[in-house]
């Protein structure tokens, strides 16, 4: 497990930023029965039966890794013992601050803050070329047209430089999902993830503006935060 973790912001005020406390976990151990096992019994309830609903071993890994991951963050921050809830939509809640979870590939994230947050984390892989046109808005997709260009016309996917670029977007989003605690009910195109300005919102004014942060990742993936402007 990592600590706290760099994040840059696209154009941060200095004057009011705080280091957003990012934690990041590599799940491979917990591959091996004997280590879940152990996790487990560290686990929460709710957490226990998230994981027991799970079939796959690299599923079950990944929700240990997470439910372990947002107990470290808890104890880092002083708050060890502290009860974690879940919305109907499986978003996590603390009682007292925020927090996020995340995993993909072998990496479990974490993100804890007093103000409502979000975080994703993104392993880079092949991505269909229809994809943009779902998941991001005009200006957006506007504004990696010419990336976009570069793909494989064989086989329909994008290559590997605009892959990056769609999945920072993505991933914006999906923190941002985070954050509201809709998770994917919002929907993707309804999110604006600015990264020249370091915002993601979603226009229609339902919930806040949030700045925008790129964290520091393992080789192979993208790590993105979010949390509500204007907060101290």
């Amino acid at each position: 497990m990592s600590g706290r973790m760099p994040a840059f912001g696209g154009t941060p005020d200095v004057g009011k930023e705080r280091m957003l406390r990012i934690y990041l976990a590599d799940i491979r151990p917990l591959f091996q029965e004997e280590m879940l096992q152990r996790a487990y019994a560290l686990l929460d309830e709710a957490r226990r039966r998230k994981l027991d609903a799970l079939g796959t071993a690299a599923g079950r890994a990944a929700c240990a890794a997470a439910g372990l991951l947002m107990r470290y963050a808890l104890e880092q921050d002083g708050q060890a013992g502290a009860r974690v809830e879940y919305t109907p939509l499986g978003q996590p809640v603390l009682e007292k601050g925020c927090i996020s979870v995340s995993h993909s590939g072998v990496y479990a994230a974490c993100v804890l803050d007093q103000c409502p947050v979000g975080v994703d984390i993104q392993e880079l892989r092949r991505i269909r070329t229809g994809m943009p046109e779902r998941c991001l808005t005009e200006a957006e997709r506007t504004a990696l047209t010419r990336k976009w260009k570069n793909a494989d016309q064989e086989t329909g996917m994008l290559l590997p430089g605009p892959e990056r670029d769609f999945l920072r977007f993505f991933s914006a989003k999906e923190s941002y999902m985070k954050l509201t605690g809709q998770g994917m009910s919002l929907g993707f195109d309804r999110i604006r993830a600015d990264w020249e300005a370091g915002t993601v919102c979603c226009p229609d004014g339902r919930w806040p503006m949030a700045r925008l942060y790129e964290c520091a990742a393992p080789a192979g993936y993208v790590l993105t935060a979010c949390r509500v402007e204007g907060t101290e």
